[in-house]
């Protein structure tokens, strides 16, 4: 089906004996709309599928970018073997304190603080 027509050629957008032509286009919408509830139901179909797989998506995902084999994964083994630590996820807090001389005391906050993260732990304190 042709609208409008600006070209010079006699006869454009129509096929052998004058009969006008459709394009692959216009076939193509013609036929979704035809079967448009087939296509709504098919894209409703995809979009409840993609979120009940969202919900299962943080199972497969990975939060190391270690590289079995490598240096660092052989240090990072040795580290958490042989000394207790790991090392993604470590951190080392450096504060200013008051100089009490009761480091008792100040061991018990630090653990108290720890204990609010999960796996927290003070594992040395040094004054410097």
């Amino acid at each position: 089906m042709v609208l409008f027509d600006f070209s010079q050629r006699r006869g454009a957008g129509r096929g052998p004996g004058g009969v006008a032509t459709r394009s692959p286009f216009e076939r193509w919408t013609l036929f979704v709309v035809h079967l448009r509830f087939l296509f709504v139901a098919l894209w409703l179909a995809i979009l409840v599928t993609g979120v009940a797989l969202s919900f299962h998506l943080p199972a497969h995902l990975v939060n190391s970018f270690a590289v079995p084999g490598t240096g660092s994964a052989r240090a990072e083994s040795a580290l958490a073997q042989g000394f207790g630590e790991r090392p993604e996820g470590t951190f080392t807090v450096v504060f200013r304190g008051r100089s009490t001389g009761d480091d008792a005391q100040q061991r018990r906050r630090l653990v108290r603080a720890a204990h609010v993260l999960p796996g927290g732990h003070v594992s040395a304190l040094r004054s410097g």
